[in-house]
């Protein structure tokens, strides 16, 4: 029972050591290869030390056993129902080491010493152990490896990497679980160990080939229809689980009759330290200049083979366990040749549970994952293992609205040096050039190829990218310390949100750190307060202010307690489309709870009852249409909106709001809930615009020239207003005004084809049927969106 409780510690460490997104500001869009591979490191040293901590007395049969089956459990306990990670470096030290304490005292404390029976096994001789360490980075390595690709038809999230490794743990504990009582002998145990390293090794190189088959859409749909899942729900528990699960279980049954075999501590001290050897010396060679994935991945591969294949012969030869010796070293021979002599399937990264792939204009494999720039509706998108690193065509006024945000928080005179923490794309260099920046540095986990992706998405728009250097995490954060930036941006990561507590920008330097509300944002600490940014009344993200400026944001509002974390099984059965949905109520739940009172209650309490109202929405909707607007909702914009000064949420929420209410043809609710708003605000463009086009709507040409008349007056028409002004003159019966206008709009050079062609049809009306009677009945039909 105690071997069982070190493993479920041990367990616990090992989901607990994975690196998060934002370890430190300069990695907030991603950590390095090298950072998480020390944090996986990390998790192998725990697991030693947690056996090694604990006394001699827990040696005898079935130790890997319970070792095994523990450390499937607690991984499982954590990775899968807790979920829970420290958000900082001391918090991280301060688990490993209460890990590490609870695993010395369980493992010293009231046990008393086993007689000794004849098939006990004698102390592990230094080339057994050290064969063993050689297994255990051999498989570091392949697991590692086949990690890569699997990843690729997860989610994106901790969870979809949880489940995965859940899925190797869990059948191993119980292939160990069966293999024990055939095992039991000394050399049995040692058969065991020689036949599990290569029965593992040999399952990798098979998983490899059958998840490279799934690159083929008529396969993985057939495969999924086994198990009653369609590609529909990829990502989610179901998808996941019969995804991994066929790739790894001869994997696991290999490691599960390792397992069974471990008689003494110092065996799996060996064969976890080799683990982190392994997993330590891949970190290095992914950082080397050396071929990646397309060639040398493999390559890597078919060593790790031969590595696990040499260490089980090690093993054999320093005769742990007794026994058939020359069988077990007759056995490894064939496995060996396989390793070095088998083809491997080159995988292909392909979205096979797509109807319709998206068109991939480049492609590379690094380190950190597989980048690519991708053509999703019509724009490039720069992504990592498939999940965004740039908006999206839905986020792009997200992205815009995000950065003038950050700007009008920043330090008086801040912004002249900027370093940008994440990919550039043209979306997020139009709206740093609309605030003023001209040039600015960025650095990213992926530096070295930010430059290829940056010239293949501004090159899809015809575009230039902006001037500046590239950055590698290293180089920016020496820079920083140097004070060569007096501004930092971190525009947002989609789909995982980094921790926060670590994100200080050194030294003083003000930083404004951009977290998309769909990415489980309500669950993270984000100081003392926040400023909200949302578009369309859908989407919803925030900007916070980190190092010593946690306190600006002029729009700012309480950012309140983080909420509990949702259960990781739980967010996995939620499919990819409803979780962005789920997790914006969450955030907005988080806001309106922290400002029940004071000056943001009316704001923050609108913004939650807008987004709890939204609805599922079919995937053929536009995008007016995927938005609920309820009478509650509308009227709490209003109250909002009625204040002293309606902040810069308030303001475009309305106008979003505006907008919306005209393309859904809600006349009589935007005339009772805008009017009321924008007759206290006077003059408001965006809301007298869509109060205009409403009383067309009506047929009430009159009022609707009234009111955009007094904006005239008041210099509020600029921009293609001035065709629909024209147009709204000529449907009241004022040709000559309307060509004034529309004269007007030309000079400015102002082209809006739709409006010229309604001003065209209005004027002839006029010319044919005389004026309309003024007033209600008369007029032409209002355009169903402006």
């Amino acid at each position: 029972m105690r071997a069982l409780l070190i493993g479920v510690i041990a367990g616990v460490g090992l989901s607990v050591l994975r690196a998060p997104l934002g370890v430190e500001l300069v990695q907030f869009a991603g950590t390095t290869a090298e950072t998480g591979f020390a944090f996986r490191a990390a998790g192998f040293a725990l697991c030693a030390l947690a056996v090694w901590l604990a006394s001699r007395k827990l040696d005898g049969p079935g130790l890997g056993v319970r070792l095994f089956g523990g450390l499937a459990l607690g991984f499982a306990l954590h990775g899968l129902v807790l979920g829970w990670t420290p958000a900082s470096h001391r918090g991280v030290i301060g688990v490993s080491l209460a890990l590490l304490f609870a695993a010395f005292v369980l493992g010293r404390a009231g046990l008393e010493a086993p007689e000794r029976t004849p098939d006990d096994e004698g102390p592990t001789r230094p080339g057994s152990a050290l064969g063993l360490a050689l297994v255990g980075a051999g498989l570091a390595l392949l697991f590692e490896l086949v990690a890569r690709p699997l990843r690729w038809y997860g989610g994106g999230l901790p969870a979809d990497d949880a489940l995965f490794a859940a899925c190797l743990l869990i059948p191993a504990a119980i292939g160990a679980l069966a293999f024990r009582r055939a095992l039991a002998s000394p050399s049995g145990a040692a058969g065991g160990r020689t036949f599990g390293a290569h029965g593992a090794a040999l399952g990798v190189f098979a998983g490899l080939w059958l998840l490279s088959s799934f690159s083929d859409p008529r396969r993985l749909k057939p495969h999924l229809a086994r198990f009653g899942v369609d590609t529909s729900e990829h990502g989610t528990l179901l998808f996941d689980t019969w995804i991994a699960l066929p790739v790894l279980v001869l994997a696991a049954l290999g490691i599960g009759a390792l397992a069974a075999g471990i008689r003494r501590r110092e065996q799996w001290v060996a064969l976890t330290m080799g683990g982190f050897g392994g997993t330590i010396a891949l970190g290095r060679v992914f950082a080397s200049d050396s071929p990646f994935m397309a060639e040398g991945g493999f390559e890597i591969a078919r060593a790790a083979g031969v590595l696990v294949c040499v260490g089980a012969a090690l093993h054999t030869i320093s005769g742990a366990g007794g026994g058939r010796v020359g069988l077990r070293l007759l056995v490894g021979l064939p496995v060996l040749g396989a390793v070095l002599l088998l083809p491997l399937a080159k995988f292909e990264y392909e979205s096979s549970w797509t109807m319709v792939p998206p068109q991939v204009l480049w492609q590379t494999d690094t380190p950190e994952g597989r980048l690519a720039v991708e053509v999703r509706d019509e724009i490039a998108v720069v992504c990592l293992d498939g999940r965004p690193l740039t908006p999206e065509r839905e986020q792009r006024e997200t992205e815009r609205r995000l950065v003038h945000a950050a700007w009008r928080g920043r330090p008086e005179g801040a912004g002249k040096h900027v370093l940008v923490v994440g990919q550039v794309d043209p979306a997020r260099a139009s709206a740093l050039l609309e605030v003023g920046v001209r040039e600015f540095d960025r650095c990213a986990a992926w530096s070295e190829s930010m430059r290829e992706l940056e010239e293949r998405s501004f090159a899809w728009e015809n575009q230039s990218p902006p001037p500046g250097r590239h950055l590698s995490p290293l180089e920016a954060r020496l820079r920083l310390g140097k004070q060569e930036y007096d501004f930092v941006y971190a525009p947002p990561v989609y789909g995982r949100a980094p921790q926060t507590r670590q994100l200080g920008a050194p030294l003083g330097v003000p930083a404004a750190l951009a977290f998309d509300g769909a990415a489980a944002t309500a669950e993270r600490g984000l100081g003392p307060r926040v400023v909200p940014v949302q578009t369309g009344l859908e989407q919803l993200a925030v900007v916070i202010f980190g190092g010593e400026h946690a306190e600006l944001g002029g729009d700012g509002v309480e950012a309140g307690r983080a909420l509990r974390p949702e259960r990781p099984w739980r967010t996995l059965a939620r499919r990819e489309d409803e979780r962005p949905r789920f997790e914006r109520e969450r955030l907005a739940r988080r806001l309106a709870l922290a400002n029940r009172e004071g000056p943001a209650a009316a704001e923050t309490r609108a913004l939650e009852l807008q987004l709890m109202s939204q609805e599922r929405s079919s995937p053929f909707e536009t995008p007016a249409e995927r938005v609920e607007l309820t009478r509650e909702a509308l009227a709490a914009w209003t109250a909002a909106g009625s204040a002293e000064a309606p902040s810069a949420l308030v303001r475009s929420a309305l106008e979003d709001l505006a907008v919306l209410l005209v393309s859904k043809r809600m006349v009589e609710e935007a005339l009772e809930f805008l009017t009321p708003v924008a007759d206290r605000n006077w003059p408001w463009p965006a809301l007298e615009r869509a109060l205009a086009l409403c009383e067309m709507e009506l047929l009430d040409p009159a009022a609707a020239l009234e009111r955009l008349g007094a904006l005239a007056e008041e210099g509020g028409v600029d921009g293609t207003d001035w065709w629909l002004l024209a147009w709204v003159q000529a449907a009241a019966g004022d040709p000559a005004a309307a060509e004034a206008s529309a004269a007007r709009a030309r000079e400015l050079h102002l082209a809006a084809p739709e409006w010229e062609a309604r001003l065209a049809a209005e004027l002839e009306r006029n010319r044919t049927a005389g004026p309309p009677p003024p007033g209600p009945g008369g007029g032409p039909e209002a355009p169903e969106d402006h």
